[in-house]
Formats: structure tokens, C-alpha cells, sequence
């Protein structure tokens, strides 16, 4: 009893190595997917076509900028954006570990997740619902 118990456990093991390799050597889902490359404008058309999905953008440089906070609160908002190569903007989160400032007259292919905010914006007694996709 004991001695088929182990041959079944060593044939299942043995199917299961088999498929593991036949899975990693396949080019079926595990394979690289493609890469969208999108302008600007396509993404703020078709946000929700590609929210969450990692796509590539020609461009120039990223833009920060210092905005003063609501009345009554202390310091300022840091915003960045992300300049195409139509000079087109987005909103951008970009990694500080990276330096993408500024690439003079030469494109660049950048790849970034596009993300959706949904929520309030704006200052105390003046807050709206907005809906925008950023990188």
C-alpha cells in the first residue's frame, strides 16, 4: 500500500515538472505583451481604454511647478507634468530617482502606467468632482 502510494506521488510529481517546464518554454501568455505607444491626446481621449495598463509616450521633458496651498494652509503643492512630442502635457508621478528634466530637441520613449483620479479638487467651499487620467 505504502509503495503505491509513492509511485503515484512520484508520477504526479513528475507530470507536474513536466508541464512547469512545458509552461516556461511556451510563448503563450507568459511572453512579453506589447506596449501601446500613445500621444497625449490619446490617452486623455481613451483613459479608460487603457487605465492601469503600461504604455509608452514621446517626449521632451517633465515640468514641475510650485503652487501656492488654499488660504489658510501653509507651503505649496508640487506639481509635475510630462511634455510630448506634439508639446502636449500631462500630469505625471515620476520616479525622483530618474532624471527626465529636460532632453533638449532629441525625443525620448518613455513608458508609464496611465492612472485615473476620480475625486474632489480645489480649496475649502469650492471643491468639484473631476475625473483625469495622469502618468
Amino acid at each position: 500500500m505504502v509503495r503505491i502510494l509513492f509511485a503515484q506521488v512520484k508520477l504526479s510529481l513528475w507530470v507536474i515538472a513536466v508541464f512547469t517546464l512545458a509552461a516556461c518554454n511556451s510563448k503563450g501568455p507568459s511572453a512579453t505583451p506589447e506596449v501601446a505607444q500613445l500621444t497625449i491626446a490619446q490617452v486623455r481621449q481613451e483613459y479608460a481604454a487603457y487605465e492601469g495598463q503600461l504604455v509608452k509616450v514621446s517626449g521632451y521633458r517633465v515640468v514641475m511647478a510650485m503652487f501656492p496651498l488654499c488660504p489658510g494652509y501653509v507651503g505649496f503643492d508640487k506639481r509635475t507634468a510630462f511634455i510630448d512630442a506634439g508639446e502636449d502635457s500631462i500630469e505625471a508621478r515620476i520616479d525622483p530617482s530618474v532624471e527626465v528634466l529636460d532632453t533638449g530637441d532629441t525625443p525620448r520613449t518613455f513608458l508609464a502606467y496611465v492612472r485615473v483620479f476620480r475625486g474632489q479638487v480645489g480649496c475649502p467651499g469650492s471643491v468639484v468632482e473631476e475625473t483625469f487620467p495622469y502618468l
